[in-house]
């Protein structure tokens, strides 16, 4: 027997924080119940324990009462991708203090004030933080929760302390940071990169590449992009210039931002891209003018922002996103499913795959005898209206 419901939505609890809290909060309202959440697959699981008094046998199943003592049930959420590939706009989220910076930290998005502060995006809510300075920062990236770094003027670290101010030895402002975890952080400022080791920041050689305008750290290497050496790559323990091939760049002095999945290498300047991989080098036509940052999940599936104009990529083409256009969007980031872009005065956007929708189902049963007991579908039911969600018969 069994019974399952989905509940599909299109509103901005996509994230699957909104499902955690939501099932907490509505958990306590219902007196404390147990609760557990186990994460895997692209699913989360949340476990229930119910007093048997609580309990009601789910209409047109056996009649027979459960044991004496509790029961577990099982509520599933899950955000199912779609096969149609670019992104659309779920949802803006009007704000007008002036996020320049974002960063994923764990199941939560980081993200850079121009005044200082840095707040934290649950996938709901904006939770301000502290003011880590009053002086100029540029950047911020974090590789797990309880960990980043903050660069400008002066570069600042958060760590079990609260935030703290290091010494880099730069001597300039650095611009760009970016890493593959805590102890391997790079930052880039005006003819110089730095690498921290987990213990202190040095130095790496590399050419006068100018003003440092892209960064991208991955598994594979280390690639900047400059006012005066279009593209470099870490090689052994300095920073080379890397040729585009022929062609590819000839119309542009420089490239502002930087993006690599799947062996392939995106460069953005203004209006086009390069796309280089194994096949060679392209240029598309992308129509944003003053490209600031990529995000996205892979080759086929990339946003790009810029200045007034900002564009979806959907393995075939460039297209404009409608609601993002004329809006200066200055930073964006991919974070469990969705893309979060922030404009300095207008606020947040969130971009999720076209088609994409969530799916909240009960367990086809926990009893000996595969009963389903109505306060767990009860219970389901309560979080999908927390949740805004439209059920679906």
């Amino acid at each position: 027997m069994g019974y399952d419901v989905r509940w599909v939505r299109y509103d901005d609890t996509l994230h699957t924080a909104a499902f955690v809290k939501a099932a907490s909060q509505e958990a306590e309202a219902r007196g404390g119940l147990e609760v557990e959440f186990k994460r895997g697959a692209g699913v989360t699981r949340l476990l229930v324990k119910l007093p048997r008094s609580a309990l009601e046998v789910q209409p047109g199943e056996s009649e027979r009462a459960p044991d004496e003592g509790e029961r577990w049930g099982e509520i599933h959420f899950s955000v199912i991708p779609s096969a149609q590939r670019g992104f659309e706009v779920l949802r803006h989220f009007p704000d007008e203090r002036g996020y320049i910076a974002l960063s994923r930290s764990g199941d939560d998005v980081l993200m850079l004030r121009d005044d200082g502060v840095v707040s934290r995006w649950d996938g709901v809510a904006v939770h301000d933080g502290p003011r880590v300075s009053e002086g100029f920062l540029d950047d911020l990236w974090s590789p797990e929760p309880g960990v980043a770094w903050v660069v400008g003027d002066e570069t600042y670290h958060l760590g079990p302390s609260g935030w703290t101010r290091v010494e880099t030895g730069a001597g300039v402002p650095l611009h760009r940071v970016s890493g593959r975890h805590a102890r391997d952080v790079w930052a880039v400022g005006e003819g110089v990169v730095f690498h921290w080791d987990g213990a202190q920041w040095s130095r790496i050689p590399s050419p006068d590449f100018g003003v440092g305008y892209g960064l991208w750290v991955d598994a594979e290497g280390v690639w900047l992009t400059g006012s005066n050496v279009k593209l470099l790559r870490l090689e052994g323990s300095q920073m080379v210039p890397v040729e585009i091939p022929d062609g590819a760049s000839a119309e542009h002095s420089w490239y502002e931002a930087i993006f690599r999945s799947g062996g392939e290498l995106w460069l953005a300047a203004e209006g086009e891209c390069v796309r280089w991989n194994r096949g060679g080098a392209t240029v598309l036509r992308t129509g944003v003018e003053g490209p600031s940052a990529f995000a996205g999940t892979s080759s086929d599936a990339l946003i790009l922002v810029g200045t007034c104009t900002s564009a979806c990529w959907d393995g075939g083409s460039w297209s404009p996103v409608e609601s993002l256009t004329e809006r200066y969007v200055d930073a964006c980031v991919y974070s469990d499913g969705s893309i979060l872009a922030s404009n300095p005065d207008e606020g947040l956007t969130r971009l999720v795959p076209r088609g994409t929708h969530a799916v909240l189902s009960v367990s086809s049963g926990f009893s000996s005898n595969r009963n389903l007991w109505l306060s767990i579908a009860e219970l389901a039911a309560a979080i999908a209206r927390r949740l805004n969600m439209t059920v679906q018969p």
